[in-house]
């Protein structure tokens, strides 16, 4: 019978409320509220369906955990975990990495990537993307590149990133994405299995070295926000059942007031159907 009621508000709402008003119970608000939560799941539904986001390494839930702790890095220079020189922003953490290096003409910095990554196939990660800035000497790197390791340590990929500088200068940060899998990349390693990054500063002449690194992330896998987030569909719903109750009781109650103000006699069963 329950049934039958939600499907004749469908088919013939015109009748179904008028027997609702004729005949005031409780189960003709709960009927139309049952079909006010349907809508609004459908509604989130198809929205979380056609809703992509971007799949990044770290999640974002982790904010930036690879330039928010030294551990993760080793280097040829001094480490610092610095939270005076960052960029600034939700996903981004509170800090960046400073690798310093006193009267030397080249720094690097080499990522290790706990678990390896897959970077090929539909699946894989398309693009890499860091945060890059020197803050000392002023003059620009002669040459800058980045290496992508995997686990036979003779295995890697390699590109050269000074051309990425060309316009660039000292205490300026720099923002660099770079394509995955394409002909910018030479070497013999597995793209299914990166378990390392390694960047490497070169001057022309012993200097005072401090290079900073933040916003590191591996990213390009596009899915729907129903696969990721299925939490977000309860949520609609719940949100939908509360946004109803609370309107019904409050307009239920508005009129309960207003009856006892006019002096009129209502049931509130009544006036819950009208509301």
């Amino acid at each position: 019978m329950f049934a039958y009621g939600i499907f004749k508000v469908i088919y013939s709402p015109y009748k179904a409320f008028k027997e609702i008003i004729e005949k005031p119970s409780y189960i003709g608000p709960v009927l139309i509220m049952i079909l006010f939560i349907i809508a609004n799941t459908g509604f989130a539904y198809v929205f979380l369906s056609k809703a992509y986001t971007d799949q990044t390494m770290p999640p974002s839930s982790e904010s930036d955990k690879w330039t928010e702790n030294t551990a993760f890095w080793n280097s040829n220079a001094n480490r610092t975990f610095l939270s005076s020189d960052c960029i600034n922003g939700a996903y981004y953490g509170n800090s960046s990495i400073a690798f310093s290096k006193f009267n030397s003409s080249r720094v690097w910095m080499r990522l290790n990537i706990t678990d390896a990554l897959d970077c090929s196939g539909s699946n894989g990660y398309k693009n890499l993307s860091f945060r890059v800035k020197w803050t000392s000497p002023e003059a620009k790197p002669n040459n800058v590149s980045i290496y992508l390791l995997s686990t036979n340590s003779t295995d890697y990929f390699y590109s050269n990133l000074t051309e990425e500088f060309v316009d660039s200068a000292a205490n300026v940060w720099n923002n660099i994405t770079l394509a995955l899998k394409t002909e910018n990349w030479t070497g013999n390693a597995d793209w299914g299995d990166i378990n390392g990054l390694k960047l490497s500063f070169t001057w022309s002449k012993p200097e005072n070295i401090t290079v900073l690194i933040d916003g590191l992330f591996f990213h390009g896998v596009f899915k729907p926000l129903i696969e990721t987030s299925s939490s977000y569909l309860f949520n609609y719903s719940l949100f939908a059942f509360m946004q109803f109750t609370t309107q019904w009781v409050v307009l239920g109650g508005l009129l309960y007031i207003l009856s006892k103000l006019f002096g009129g006699k209502a049931a509130w069963r009544t006036l819950l159907t009208i509301a």
